[in-house]
């Protein structure tokens, strides 16, 4: 039971100090997303193509993906904008989808978030993708598990 807790104890702390790592990494990154998203200039471009289409199914889990194509001008030039949010078109639910897609018909008027150093890095949203909770609900059952190990080790 000793060598268990110990094996326990090993392998969920080995598992924590990776997931500490990326969780330094990622908030890094997100950091320097925000400091760029903070730069960020708007205008006002036309909704030319907003298609769902599900993904996946079997091995692959079902999700929805989003096909958007937003005309906007900046300095005098024209870009086309293919993202809802910094980062990603994946939804995994229907509701996701319909709810990021609302008002978004060909012809309407969508706001568009650019950079105005690189008009191309573009969204109709702001958000910074992610969930920074989910990392840490992550490492408190990991340092739970590693809480476990050493307390088997310690009594056997």
């Amino acid at each position: 039971m000793q060598n268990a807790g110990i094996v326990i104890a090993v392998i969920a702390g080995m598992m924590l100090l990776i997931l500490l790592i990326a969780m330094l990494v990622l908030a890094r990154l997100k950091r320097r997303l925000r400091s760029r998203l903070a730069r960020l200039a708007t205008t006002t471009g036309w909704v030319r193509k907003a298609e769902p289409h599900q993904r996946g199914g079997g091995r692959i889990p079902s999700h929805w993906i989003v096909d958007l194509v937003v005309e906007f001008t900046a300095q005098g030039q024209r870009f086309v904008c293919c993202d809802l949010d910094f980062g990603t078109n994946r939804y995994a639910t229907e509701d996701e989808m319909r709810v990021a897609l609302r008002g978004l018909v060909p012809g309407a008027p969508a706001r568009v978030w650019y950079d105005p150093d690189n008009p191309a890095y573009c969204a109709l949203s702001p958000k910074v993708p992610g969930d920074p909770g989910l990392l840490a609900r992550i490492a408190l059952g990991l340092a739970a598990i590693t809480a476990i190990g050493v307390t088997m080790a310690m009594i056997g």
